[in-house]
């Protein structure tokens, strides 16, 4: 791995840009996925961005959106139908493309294991998860390149902008990239 700049944590919730020698970081992911995009092309700004999702979609109707806002410590980018396009449009602004270059963009998916088991409250949270962001990635013709996804482990990744490389590190296991 390169030399670090910056290390930004993603939060639950939270889309945060990297830019050239920076890391970004999600400490603990669970059924939660962890996204992250970049161009994969030879655009002179390294920039990519990592999302933090937590659930699959957000209510249907922007009054229920609101009632869930007020009641809720993390933003409305925890839901990946929201977090997808909101990290689309930051990355396409910061590397100066306009929407139709979105075929440069590809993307890495961690995360979504069901941590819960069989229980009712879990209800498959990590494979809905993972499933409704992989239809909104094929949907905005962004390429799922790596993916690391499912199991029962809990696990913390890095992400340097430099190289585009994502180092996952399962609890309780050894790192590995991919």
């Amino acid at each position: 791995m390169a030399s670090l700049g910056a290390t930004y944590y993603v939060g639950i919730g939270e889309v945060q840009l990297g830019f050239s020698v920076d890391r970004l970081r999600i400490s603990s992911l669970g059924s939660c996925i962890g996204l992250v995009m970049y161009p994969n092309d030879d655009n002179k700004k390294h920039c990519a961005t990592m999302g933090h999702i937590m659930l699959p979609k957000s209510p249907s109707s922007s009054k229920e959106l609101e009632r869930s806002q007020r009641r809720s410590k993390w933003g409305p980018t925890r839901f990946a139908d929201i977090a997808v396009p909101v990290m689309l449009k930051d990355l396409l602004k910061a590397i100066g493309y306009h929407s139709g270059r979105r075929k440069a963009i590809v993307a890495k998916m961690i995360g979504g294991a069901e941590m819960f088991g069989t229980t009712k409250l879990s209800y498959k949270i990590g494979k809905e998860n993972t499933r409704v962001t992989k239809q909104l990635l094929k949907e905005n013709n962004i390429k799922l390149i790596k993916e690391f996804t499912g199991g029962d482990t809990g696990m913390s990744v890095d992400f340097m902008v430099s190289d585009y490389t994502l180092r996952v590190k399962p609890t309780g296991g050894k790192s590995f990239f991919i």
